[in-house]
């Protein structure tokens, strides 16, 4: 006997091996085809099964069968697409845990190919000008340089703070690369030049960085120089913010040397030299021409040396100019003589023209004389005494030596 349903009633398949148990308040209920390619439900108490229409169209895991209200009284079914139904399972030791794999995957974004040839630019805002040249594959083709002045307060202070001296100029250049409207910076480090016009030659130069969070660095690789019209600071980078070239005024302490009246060389030092640097800054600049007869004997601050002036050597010099740079508040010099001393040789020898022994003799190259003491000893047998020296030859060489010096004879030998 059929029981008609009048309701829609939905009931949820789920397959296993061609045929599932169906329980819904209670009834249960066999599923037949009847013959109308639909499926009615029958009361089949003792069988507690729905069978499943045998005819090959098995509803999937993901359909539903809907039953529905007939007029007649024939209840017809229709596969309805739905979201698959998901039962929840408490984890145990039988339990797989499975990760949702996407049946499809979005293709990888390609990102378009963006030529970086080798460019070269420049600009200038102030009184600066700025020439940047990039190797390729550090700025994209189409790249502009966007040049911006920057001064005030703040920006002062952090360079008061950075540099040694007292700052008497600057000049601060925000440096920036635009792509379509984006800002980009360098892939690579890139050369860049800073041209300085009104900048003052005897002023100290040093390239400060200051990045967009006020971190402020001394670029120690800048390289400056000054020209007829400005001053030139060069360096290589490829972090772009900021720029500045500090003019400081540093007390210096210039070192000459001097050769009698003529200056041989001058060099220039200041108090934050380290010992290495004044090692290359102050080194040996020689004498120039020494008049035959003379000898230099070292270097002196006093031009009226004498032969009891203590002399100095290039290294006391590093030194001293050291000590006196630490301790400048002011541009000073200080100047170093080449002591030169005439040199005499006064040799004596016997009675047969042997030499039995010699002396040099030095005096400050500026003095015309100085005292010598012949002081030289002579040993002679029993039957001779030794009594003294007489001039053989360089008598012109003795102020005062008499004219009519004559020769002594003692015991049949001349002396």
């Amino acid at each position: 006997m059929y029981k008609v349903l009048k309701k829609t009633i939905i009931v949820l398949v789920t397959v296993f091996m061609m045929m599932t148990s169906l329980h819904w308040e209670g009834i249960r209920y066999v599923a037949e085809d009847n013959g109308d390619n639909g499926i009615e439900l029958i009361d089949d108490t003792d069988s507690e099964i729905i069978e499943v229409d045998d005819s090959g169209d098995t509803p999937s895991g993901d359909e539903t069968i809907v039953i529905v209200d007939d007029p007649e009284n024939n209840e017809v079914t229709e596969p309805v697409q739905n979201d698959p139904v998901v039962t929840p399972v408490e984890p145990g030791e039988n339990t797989e845990v499975v990760e949702n794999d996407p049946t499809t995957v979005d293709d990888p974004v390609v990102e378009p190919t963006v030529n970086m040839p080798a460019v070269n630019l420049s600009g200038a805002v102030g009184s600066v000008l700025v020439r940047v040249s990039a190797p390729e594959g550090a700025l994209p083709e189409g790249v502009e340089m966007v040049l911006k002045q920057v001064k005030g307060p703040e920006i002062e202070e952090l360079i008061n703070e950075s540099v040694d001296g007292t700052v008497a100029k600057y000049t601060a250049v925000d440096i920036t690369f635009v792509h379509e409207g984006k800002e980009v910076e360098p892939k690579k480090a890139i050369s860049v030049q800073m041209d300085v016009f009104g900048a003052v030659n005897n002023n100290e130069k040093t390239v400060v960085h200051i990045d967009d969070d006020n971190n402020v660095e001394v670029i120690e690789n800048a390289q400056t120089q000054n020209t007829k019209a400005s001053t030139q600071a060069n360096f290589e980078t490829k972090d772009f913010s900021v720029y500045v070239v500090v003019e400081t005024v540093v007390p210096r302490l210039t070192v000459k040397f001097m050769n009698g009246s003529t200056e041989i060389a001058s060099m220039i030092i200041k108090a934050a030299d380290t010992t290495e640097e004044v090692e290359t800054i102050i080194y040996d600049p020689g004498t120039g021409s020494i008049p035959a007869g003379q000898a230099f004997k070292g270097w002196t601050t006093d031009p009226n040396y004498t032969s009891k002036t203590e002399l100095l050597t290039i290294a006391d010099i590093r030194s001293a100019a050291m000590t006196t740079a630490d301790g400048l508040a002011a541009d000073d010099s200080v100047t170093y003589y080449a002591a030169l001393f005439k040199q005499y040789t006064v040799t004596y020898v016997d009675g047969k023209g042997i030499t039995v022994g010699s002396e040099v003799k030095e005096i400050p190259s500026r003095e015309t004389e100085a005292l010598y003491t012949v002081n030289m000893g002579f040993s002679t047998d029993d039957s001779h005494n030794f009594e003294g020296w007489q001039v053989a030859d360089g008598s012109g060489n003795i102020i005062g030596y008499p004219d009519n010096a004559e020769t002594e004879t003692v015991s049949g030998q001349e002396i």
